[in-house]
């Protein structure tokens, strides 16, 4: 794992363990501005147990469209322009495409009501050869790999607008500065002001995991008293089984 680990990084892509599909850290939004040092690498990955996530976004210079099934995956390579950079899944398909210079792709989950989500900015996806948590099989590197030779991402591909993209989150650009001004304190509406943050970050597109971990950060500073990382993933899970419809949402405005 430690190897495959170095791979990506001489790719030029920052990293974070996972646990699952879920991050081992606390906090990794510094990992989105830096890489990881060959240290953080080997003490995060001689446990093999843990799993490797690439973060994507300007950082790493790359946004993924990963397919949730096979059929997606099809549709994909069948329409989009090769790429030399995948990632086999338990279900579908990762396809990786370089960013140009500036360019910025934001999350984005069942594009168009299809199985399909845009892993860009502030976001991650399981690389190989990782292990699926629930069906126990390993992801699979395919293709040359050969950087060079990535088509560049063209946001055309997925241009119109899905019921949970980021632009129907009330034009909410940056979801993590939106919460940061969200308090949460018991006695005064604390649960429902979490509740509200996590359906902001689920309604710009980051995943179920990259929402609890955005959560948890923003529990160590927004929160009177803190909560537990159970009682987080309750609130995480709560808002996830509560999708907007129509891609509208039920946000109030920040206080």
């Amino acid at each position: 794992m430690l190897d495959d680990a170095r791979f990506y990084r001489d790719l030029g892509f920052s990293e974070l363990p996972l646990l699952g599909k879920l991050p081992a850290l606390a906090q990794w939004k510094h990992l989105t501005e830096r890489y990881p040092t060959d240290e953080e690498l080997a003490g995060w990955f001689s446990d093999t147990r843990r799993n490797i996530g690439i973060i994507c976004g300007r950082i790493s210079g790359i946004a993924v469209l990963d397919a949730d099934s096979a059929l997606m995956a099809e549709q994909l390579l069948r329409k989009l322009p090769k790429t030399p950079m995948m990632t086999k899944t338990a279900k579908g398909l990762h396809l990786f495409y370089r960013l140009a210079e500036g360019q910025h792709v934001p999350p984005r989950v069942r594009v168009n009501q299809m199985m399909l989500d845009v892993r860009g900015e502030a976001s991650y996806v399981v690389a190989a050869p990782s292990i699926h948590p629930e069906t126990a099989s390993r992801y699979e590197r395919l293709g040359s790999w050969d950087l060079q030779q990535v088509p560049f991402f063209d946001a055309s591909w997925v241009a119109a607008e899905g019921p949970r993209s980021l632009a129907s989150a009330r034009n909410v650009k940056n979801p993590l500065s939106y919460i940061s001004r969200i308090r949460a304190v018991s006695g005064r509406g604390g649960s429902n002001a979490t509740f509200r943050a996590a359906c902001v970050l689920r309604d710009a597109g980051l995943s179920e995991a990259e929402t609890l971990a955005a959560m948890i950060e923003w529990n160590q500073t927004n929160t009177e008293p803190p909560w537990t990382v159970k009682e987080l993933l309750h609130k995480v899970q709560d808002a996830f089984l509560k999708p907007p419809t129509n891609g509208e949402n039920n946000h109030e405005s920040v206080k």
